[in-house]
Protein backbone atom coordinates (compact mmCIF):
# COMPACT_ATOMS: atom_id res chain seq x y z
CA UNK A 1 0.00 0.00 0.00
CA UNK A 2 2.80 2.53 1.25
CA UNK A 3 4.19 1.70 -2.78
CA UNK A 4 1.10 2.69 -4.10
CA UNK A 5 0.94 6.20 -2.68
CA UNK A 6 4.81 6.45 -4.22
CA UNK A 7 6.37 6.41 -0.35
CA UNK A 8 8.92 4.26 -2.45
CA UNK A 9 11.55 5.00 0.58
CA UNK A 10 8.96 3.66 3.52
CA UNK A 11 7.69 1.21 1.14
CA UNK A 12 10.96 -0.42 1.03
CA UNK A 13 11.77 -0.58 4.29
CA UNK A 14 8.50 -1.93 5.41
CA UNK A 15 9.45 -4.65 2.22
CA UNK A 16 12.80 -5.40 3.81
CA UNK A 17 11.61 -5.27 6.96
CA UNK A 18 9.01 -8.20 6.39
CA UNK A 19 11.24 -9.97 4.14
CA UNK A 20 13.50 -10.62 7.14
CA UNK A 21 11.06 -11.25 9.30
CA UNK A 22 9.61 -14.23 6.87
CA UNK A 23 12.83 -15.44 6.04
CA UNK A 24 13.58 -16.10 9.80
CA UNK A 25 10.11 -17.38 10.34
CA UNK A 26 9.46 -19.74 7.59
CA UNK A 27 12.88 -20.36 5.80
CA UNK A 28 14.57 -19.05 2.62
CA UNK A 29 12.04 -20.95 0.39
CA UNK A 30 8.13 -19.93 1.31
CA UNK A 31 5.97 -18.07 -0.45
CA UNK A 32 5.72 -14.68 2.01
CA UNK A 33 9.53 -14.90 0.91
CA UNK A 34 9.19 -15.36 -2.43
CA UNK A 35 6.23 -12.51 -2.19
CA UNK A 36 8.28 -9.72 -0.31
CA UNK A 37 11.44 -10.14 -3.21
CA UNK A 38 8.22 -9.82 -5.61
CA UNK A 39 6.54 -7.25 -4.46
CA UNK A 40 10.16 -5.16 -4.22
CA UNK A 41 10.52 -5.96 -7.51
CA UNK A 42 7.82 -4.64 -8.47
CA UNK A 43 8.15 -1.05 -6.33
CA UNK A 44 11.98 -0.93 -7.99
CA UNK A 45 10.08 -1.02 -11.35
CA UNK A 46 7.29 1.80 -10.41
CA UNK A 47 10.31 3.80 -9.51
CA UNK A 48 11.78 3.23 -12.97
CA UNK A 49 14.70 0.94 -11.74
CA UNK A 50 14.37 -1.89 -13.94
CA UNK A 51 18.24 -2.85 -12.55
CA UNK A 52 17.69 -3.26 -9.30
CA UNK A 53 13.90 -4.71 -9.97
CA UNK A 54 15.71 -7.40 -11.99
CA UNK A 55 17.57 -9.41 -9.51
CA UNK A 56 14.75 -9.63 -6.88
CA UNK A 57 12.37 -10.80 -9.58
CA UNK A 58 14.65 -13.49 -10.79
CA UNK A 59 15.42 -14.30 -7.10
CA UNK A 60 11.56 -14.47 -6.56
CA UNK A 61 11.17 -16.24 -9.56
CA UNK A 62 13.66 -18.90 -8.62
CA UNK A 63 12.15 -19.80 -5.11
CA UNK A 64 8.90 -19.41 -6.65
CA UNK A 65 9.58 -22.28 -8.92
CA UNK A 66 11.19 -24.51 -5.84
CA UNK A 67 7.80 -23.88 -3.78
CA UNK A 68 5.25 -24.44 -6.60
CA UNK A 69 4.40 -27.03 -8.48
CA UNK A 70 3.74 -25.71 -12.04
CA UNK A 71 1.24 -22.41 -12.81
CA UNK A 72 0.54 -20.38 -10.31
CA UNK A 73 -0.12 -16.79 -9.96
CA UNK A 74 2.77 -15.43 -7.64
CA UNK A 75 4.80 -16.92 -11.08
CA UNK A 76 2.65 -15.13 -13.41
CA UNK A 77 2.64 -12.76 -11.83
CA UNK A 78 6.78 -12.15 -11.39
CA UNK A 79 7.42 -13.62 -15.54
CA UNK A 80 5.10 -10.28 -15.95
CA UNK A 81 7.06 -8.05 -13.27
CA UNK A 82 9.77 -9.37 -14.84
CA UNK A 83 8.83 -8.95 -18.39
CA UNK A 84 8.37 -5.18 -17.72
CA UNK A 85 11.56 -4.71 -16.15
CA UNK A 86 13.19 -6.37 -19.44
CA UNK A 87 10.75 -3.31 -21.36
CA UNK A 88 12.09 -0.66 -19.67
CA UNK A 89 15.16 -1.60 -19.76
CA UNK A 90 15.09 -2.27 -24.12
CA UNK A 91 15.71 -5.77 -23.72
CA UNK A 92 12.87 -6.71 -26.14
CA UNK A 93 14.09 -10.44 -26.78
CA UNK A 94 13.67 -11.26 -23.19
CA UNK A 95 10.51 -8.89 -22.62
CA UNK A 96 9.11 -11.06 -24.87
CA UNK A 97 10.56 -14.38 -23.34
CA UNK A 98 8.89 -13.08 -19.68
CA UNK A 99 5.60 -11.55 -20.95
CA UNK A 100 4.84 -14.19 -23.49
CA UNK A 101 5.18 -17.00 -20.64
CA UNK A 102 3.13 -14.69 -18.29
CA UNK A 103 0.52 -15.20 -20.61
CA UNK A 104 0.54 -18.71 -21.51
CA UNK A 105 0.37 -19.23 -17.88
CA UNK A 106 -2.62 -17.13 -16.68
CA UNK A 107 -4.63 -17.90 -19.74
CA UNK A 108 -4.26 -21.55 -18.07
CA UNK A 109 -4.73 -20.14 -14.32
CA UNK A 110 -7.53 -17.37 -15.25
CA UNK A 111 -10.70 -16.85 -17.01
CA UNK A 112 -10.19 -15.15 -20.72
CA UNK A 113 -11.36 -11.81 -19.64
CA UNK A 114 -9.59 -11.63 -16.45
CA UNK A 115 -7.58 -8.36 -16.17
CA UNK A 116 -4.85 -9.99 -15.27
CA UNK A 117 -4.58 -11.20 -18.96
CA UNK A 118 -5.33 -7.76 -19.95
CA UNK A 119 -2.50 -6.54 -18.16
CA UNK A 120 0.01 -8.62 -19.83
CA UNK A 121 -1.57 -7.88 -23.55
CA UNK A 122 -0.92 -4.10 -22.55
CA UNK A 123 2.83 -4.87 -21.99
CA UNK A 124 3.08 -6.97 -25.17
CA UNK A 125 1.35 -4.50 -27.08
CA UNK A 126 3.82 -2.13 -26.05
CA UNK A 127 6.66 -4.25 -26.62
CA UNK A 128 5.80 -4.67 -30.18
CA UNK A 129 5.19 -1.46 -30.73
CA UNK A 130 8.25 -0.99 -29.32
CA UNK A 131 9.98 -3.79 -31.90
CA UNK A 132 7.64 -2.24 -34.92
CA UNK A 133 5.19 -5.05 -35.29
CA UNK A 134 2.20 -2.60 -35.84
CA UNK A 135 -0.08 -5.58 -36.36
CA UNK A 136 0.90 -7.66 -33.31
CA UNK A 137 0.17 -4.28 -31.05
CA UNK A 138 -3.07 -3.72 -32.58
CA UNK A 139 -4.21 -7.50 -32.09
CA UNK A 140 -2.91 -7.16 -28.07
CA UNK A 141 -4.53 -3.56 -27.83
CA UNK A 142 -7.83 -4.82 -29.02
CA UNK A 143 -7.68 -7.77 -26.91
CA UNK A 144 -6.98 -5.46 -23.53
CA UNK A 145 -10.07 -3.61 -24.54
CA UNK A 146 -12.60 -6.69 -25.26
CA UNK A 147 -11.47 -7.84 -21.93
CA UNK A 148 -11.45 -4.94 -19.99
CA UNK A 149 -14.66 -3.77 -21.56
CA UNK A 150 -15.96 -7.55 -20.47
CA UNK A 151 -14.82 -6.81 -16.84
CA UNK A 152 -12.95 -4.85 -14.81
CA UNK A 153 -13.89 -1.79 -17.17
CA UNK A 154 -11.10 1.12 -17.59
CA UNK A 155 -12.04 4.92 -16.38
CA UNK A 156 -13.43 7.39 -19.33
CA UNK A 157 -10.20 8.55 -19.51
CA UNK A 158 -7.73 5.18 -19.71
CA UNK A 159 -9.68 4.12 -22.49
CA UNK A 160 -9.84 7.20 -24.18
CA UNK A 161 -6.50 7.05 -24.18
CA UNK A 162 -6.25 3.55 -25.19
CA UNK A 163 -9.03 4.13 -27.63
CA UNK A 164 -6.53 6.63 -29.39
CA UNK A 165 -3.64 4.95 -29.35
CA UNK A 166 -5.36 2.03 -31.21
CA UNK A 167 -6.47 3.79 -33.46
CA UNK A 168 -3.52 6.08 -34.44
CA UNK A 169 -1.54 2.21 -34.79
CA UNK A 170 -4.34 1.53 -37.03
CA UNK A 171 -3.88 4.45 -39.27
CA UNK A 172 0.23 3.88 -39.12
CA UNK A 173 -0.63 0.39 -40.02
CA UNK A 174 -2.65 1.36 -43.25
CA UNK A 175 -0.38 3.81 -44.13
CA UNK A 176 2.15 1.33 -44.24
CA UNK A 177 -0.21 -0.70 -46.29
CA UNK A 178 -1.57 -2.65 -43.50
CA UNK A 179 -4.66 -4.71 -43.02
Amino acid sequence: ALAALENFPEAEVQFRSALTINEATHGAIHSRVAGNLANMGWMKIEQTAPAEARPLLLDALNRQQQIFDGDHPQVAYTLHHLGRAALLEEDLEAAEDWLTRALQMRDVLFDADHPTLADTHLMLANLKEAAGDTQAAIDHLQTVLRIRDQRNPLSDDSRSALTERLSGLQAASSDQGGP
